[in-house]
């Protein structure tokens, strides 16, 4: 049997896929049905490369396993899936669904629940109105919103009325030490921080596993 996984992005289009096979017989690696899994994806990243601008890679995993995924393409086409991707984004702000979401699967910290989330593209008093809307749902909210935007990173944070007034947490505080730590700017009050990192080129993850880390440790 051989099995394909297919991965797309939200616009619907290839991204990449991986395959595996084995025939349940015989050492793994070695039967018919490994070999093919081979041919197969060999076959297609070959097909595919013929593509104008289409740039391809593959790996074998492990006998009997190889996945290929797209390495580049033409600029027309990054930019028409990033459009998709903005659109998608745009379309979950405006969503109660999304946001219910985001509030379901918030973290727990101490008797606190948190959202951290990434966004791109986002205007100031967009990511602002965002997080009022998402502050509504609960009065034990603690939020921190990063936000990619052409010539840095933004961050948003803001406390719901309970954190604000039962903790010693002081979210502009907080913010302008996790800034300081990126070479950024930022500040607030108790209740709100807001900050900037003027670093295009800074993995906005990385900005995020940090503040994760500093929470965790207070």
């Amino acid at each position: 049997m051989i099995e394909l996984r297919i991965n797309l992005h939200r616009d619907g289009c290839l991204k990449g896929f991986q395959a595996s096979g084995h025939a349940g017989s015989g050492k793994k690696g070695e039967d018919i049905v490994c070999a093919a899994v081979t041919v197969l994806l060999r076959t297609a990243a070959r097909l595919i490369s013929g593509e104008k601008g289409l740039e391809t890679g593959g790996e074998a995993l492990r006998p009997g396993e190889m996945t290929f995924f797209l390495i580049s393409m033409p600029a027309e086409y990054t930019e028409w899936v990033k459009g998709a991707e903005k659109l998608q984004q745009f379309e979950n702000l405006l969503s109660e669904d999304y946001i219910k979401d985001l509030v379901n699967k918030a973290k727990s910290l101490k008797e606190y629940k948190l959202i951290i989330e990434i966004f791109d593209g986002l205007s100031q008093k967009d990511l602002k109105n965002f997080s009022v809307r998402v502050l509504k749902q609960s009065e034990n909210l603690i939020i921190i919103f990063l936000n990619k935007v052409d010539n840095g990173i933004m961050v948003l944070g803001m406390m719901a009325p309970i954190p604000a007034q039962k903790s010693e947490f002081n979210m502009g505080n907080f913010i302008k030490e996790c800034m300081s730590r990126f070479n950024g700017k930022g500040g607030g009050r108790k209740d709100y921080g807001q900050g900037f990192i003027d670093n295009k080129d800074l993995n906005i993850e990385e900005i995020k596993i940090f503040i994760l880390k500093r929470l965790n440790s207070i």
